[in-house]
């Protein structure tokens, strides 16, 4: 038991060893800086001179907005004229099913008067009808 509890804190001792071994500390590396001080500080100013607005930062800024809004325009007219050629394609197909039903119904009308036509003169075979106006 008493192995047990010793090779168990030797594990654990060697975990938290390794551990802390593969954990890097970031805050270090600026007080570490020896021979290369200079270097490092020169890069930081030039970033930093990077990071200052001048006009070319403001010229390029403006003239890519001014692009995403010019895209954001065109997109907007092509997908309004997309809606348009769908709303006249449903339309004319709209338009075209119903003179299909008028015409249809129109001829049916048609047929029907002349069924009616056909009964009544059947049905007057033998009798003369006068009309008088």
């Amino acid at each position: 038991m008493n192995n047990l509890v010793f090779v168990m804190l030797i594990i654990i001792i060697l975990l938290i060893y390794l551990y802390h071994k593969k954990v890097e500390n970031y805050f270090n590396y600026i007080d570490d800086l020896s021979f290369n001080e200079n270097t490092v500080k020169l890069f930081c100013k030039k970033l930093n001179n990077l990071n200052i607005p001048n006009e070319n930062n403001a010229l390029t800024k403006k003239f890519k907005q001014n692009e995403i809004n010019k895209n954001y325009n065109i997109i907007k007219r092509l997908e309004d004229k997309i809606n348009n050629i769908q709303r006249n394609k449903i339309d004319e197909e709209v338009y075209q099913k119903n003179m299909y039903k008028y015409i249809t119904h129109s001829n049916a009308k048609k047929q029907l008067e002349a069924i009616n036509s056909f009964k009544r003169n059947i049905n007057s075979k033998n009798k003369v009808n006068v009309n008088i106006k």
